[in-house]
């Protein structure tokens, strides 16, 4: 069911200023998580996902290519990942 801060597709992609066919992009290159689906079959994206969306457009605009963001993602996601790993690898 669907929680008063969970965005469809059209509103995650309107939040974050991209199309509906970029936000199904990310989700098949494994750039966004697949959200659950409400019984409908409406993808619910958590609040969360815009702040994602964002990150990975501003950062293909400083030319990181989708490869190099998902290690970045991947990063974030790791809790022994320090700020330095971090830096270094965007510096690559």
């Amino acid at each position: 069911m669907r929680s008063g801060t969970d965005l469809t597709i059209a509103q995650l992609a309107h939040a974050s200023g991209v199309k509906r066919e970029t936000v199904r992009f990310y989700e098949q290159r494994g750039l966004l998580p697949a959200p659950p689906r409400s019984a409908s079959g409406y993808r619910l994206y958590p609040p969360d996902a815009k702040k994602r969306v964002q990150f990975i457009k501003s950062a293909q605009a400083l030319g990181f290519t989708l490869d190099e963001i998902a290690d970045l993602l991947t990063l974030r996601a790791t809790p022994k990942s320090t700020c330095s790993v971090v830096k270094s690898r965007a510096k690559k």
